[in-house]
């Protein structure tokens, strides 16, 4: 991803909507994992 492409991404709503999409991939990603810890103590 090129400087031009990031500068129109994170104009207005669009960085909100790249701020929902990476915020909704770490709590997945976090979810996962605890999910897998608990599944492998029992």
């Amino acid at each position: 991803m090129n400087t031009e492409t990031i500068d129109k991404a994170t104009s207005g709503g669009d960085l909100l909507t790249w701020g929902i999409m990476f915020g909704l991939l770490i709590i997945a990603t976090i979810g996962l994992a605890i999910w897998d810890k608990k599944n492998r103590k029992d």
